[in-house]
């Protein structure tokens, strides 16, 4: 009987410990993240306040700026294994801040409290389907992919609207955009969660670049939701 009190007891430690490494883990991912977000709106304040914003917006640069973050993410998704953590770390701080540079055009597009009310609606949604596809027990899969068709659908259709500026067009959109990243969000966060039980015990650089790639994919669909919100709430605004 002693015995079995023994085994009981060192199993619920060994969960104990487990539960606690997995926290652990999806709080390094929460971290990153949100060292992202902040570099990038600190870069957007300033790149705003010293004009570099209006400077791009006004030359060719802004095609560059636009670019180079994408160019960028490319690389790190498929570099990311074989780079140190040291370096892949450095490229995902000079991504975020790379995008303060591109996203700094939204706040002379934008005012001061409209930037703030879709930045607390993105936090509340994000946080909300964060907190979804950490506890549900469903499989997200087949939602997932479905919403990754529906991306490339909305990319084809953000192509149509450059050239032919429809504001209903431009609503549906943003409207789409919103439900599909906060699925997405969901999705990301269950799928990091399951990541873990394959990559624990391993050693700790690489849970940290599994930590590192998983901020970024969550610091996209955080910005995809913030600015989707932005066009969404001014076209809803302007009816």
């Amino acid at each position: 009987m002693q015995s079995f009190f023994s085994r009981v007891a060192t199993g619920s430690n060994v969960a104990t410990s487990f539960n606690q490494d997995l926290r652990k883990y999806m709080l390094g991912i929460y971290n990153y993240m949100s060292i992202a977000l902040a570099l990038s709106a600190f870069v957007a304040f300033i790149a705003i306040k010293t004009g570099i914003t209006i400077a791009i917006m006004r030359s060719p640069l802004g095609i560059i700026v636009s670019l180079a973050p994408f160019f960028l993410v490319m690389y790190m998704s498929f570099k990311m294994q074989s780079l140190p953590f040291a370096s892949a770390r450095n490229l995902f701080l000079i991504f975020a801040a790379l995008m303060g540079v591109s996203l700094s055009t939204l706040g002379v597009m934008f005012s001061g409290a409209e930037l703030s009310r879709a930045f607390f609606a993105t936090a509340a949604m994000f946080c909300g389907m964060s907190l979804y596809g950490y506890t549900t027990g469903k499989d997200l899969s087949s939602m997932a992919s479905t919403a990754i068709m529906i991306v490339w659908g909305l990319i084809v259709a953000s192509f149509i609207n450059m050239f032919m500026h429809s504001s209903a067009l431009q609503f549906l959109i943003s409207f789409i955009s919103v439900i599909v990243f906060a699925l997405l969000t969901a999705y990301d966060v269950q799928s990091l969660k399951n990541l873990y039980y394959q990559v624990s015990g391993r050693h700790g650089d690489e849970i940290s670049k599994v930590s590192l790639f998983g901020a970024l994919k969550l610091y996209m669909d955080f910005l995809n939701i913030f600015i989707n919100l932005l066009y969404l709430f001014r076209a809803m605004r302007d009816e």
